[in-house]
């Protein structure tokens, strides 16, 4: 950074001081103990040293949007007290480590826009406080186990323009899920639709090979009465194996402002009154339907 680190100085030595210390752009104490490094943007290059988990203390690491590169060290799983990783639009490639499984903490990862292939480790789905997970934009493949659907705070799952196959969710009875945006990968099987995601609110699934219908159930888990936070807003189904018909029960969705099913199986009648008041984007492009 134009800043820069002031090597002639200690950046957390100041018994009492907490913050981000001006010397040292990015690095944020308290204490004598460094608790965050916020270093996004800064044209970075190199890789990821594993020195870092020398950093006891650490809650907070932040470089997405640099240049840097290498793999992700393991060594950063033996930070206890890791809470946050963000390090997407870089040049980071090889595999998520195993290792990550004992970070017991950490309720955000954010990977996407990098280089990285493999599996996602099983070893993730022990993240019991994990809440969001964006590993868009990579080359990951294998599946997604379903033990990750089923994390208790998992919140946001972004897996998007992967290689990813297999089935989506999980094998326990609920989901925690609220944004579901795994577009433009290889799975397939139905969808888990509420009652067993009750908080789902984006569901982007377009260019996969999905199959099934869409259940007029949905509607019972998420009509006006639920919660705002608990209603569908968007679903994006295009270019899957959908069939069946659109259900008229669609119009209790009254938040569902983003509904795209173009290039499926679906057929039927579709009456004008089966959207709801929010609807903004509607795509049924080259589906046999007939609207009335």
């Amino acid at each position: 950074s134009s800043t820069g680190w002031n090597s002639h100085q200690v950046p957390c030595g100041e018994s009492g001081v907490e913050g981000y210390r001006s010397s040292w752009h990015g690095v944020r104490c308290v204490g004598d103990s460094a608790t965050g490094l916020r270093l996004s943007n800064n044209s970075l290059t190199g890789s990821i040293p594993p020195e870092l988990a020398g950093l006891a203390r650490l809650t907070s690491l932040e470089l997405a949007g640099n240049l840097v590169g290498g793999t992700i060290p393991g060594q950063l799983s033996s930070l206890t007290e890791l809470m946050s990783i963000s390090a997407g639009s870089n040049r980071l490639s090889g595999t998520i480590p195993s290792d990550w499984g004992t970070a017991t903490q950490l309720i955000y990862l954010s990977l996407p826009q990098n280089s990285l292939t493999g599996m996602v480790p099983d070893q993730l789905s022990s993240l019991t406080n994990l809440t969001y997970i964006d590993i868009g934009h990579n080359f990951l493949s294998g599946t997604l186990a379903p033990a990750l659907f089923d994390l208790p705070k998992l919140w946001m799952l972004s897996a998007e323009e992967n290689r990813f196959s297999g089935t989506i969710g999980g094998e326990g009875g609920t989901m925690q899920v609220g944004k579901m945006i795994l577009y433009e990968n290889r799975l397939s099987g139905t969808i888990p639709w509420p009652p067993k995601l009750p908080n789902l609110q984006l569901c982007v699934l377009h260019r996969n090979r999905v199959s099934g219908t869409i259940p007029d159930v949905m509607t019972r888990f998420q009509g006006p009465d639920s919660p705002d936070s608990h209603q569908l807003q968007l679903l994006s189904l295009s270019r899957n194996r959908i069939s069946g018909t659109v259900p008229a029960e669609m119009e209790q969705l009254t938040k569902l402002w983003g509904l795209l099913l173009d290039n499926n199986a679906i057929s039927g009648t579709v009456p004008a009154s089966t959207f709801g008041p929010a609807l903004q984007s509607l795509v049924l492009s080259n589906l046999s339907l007939i609207h009335i």
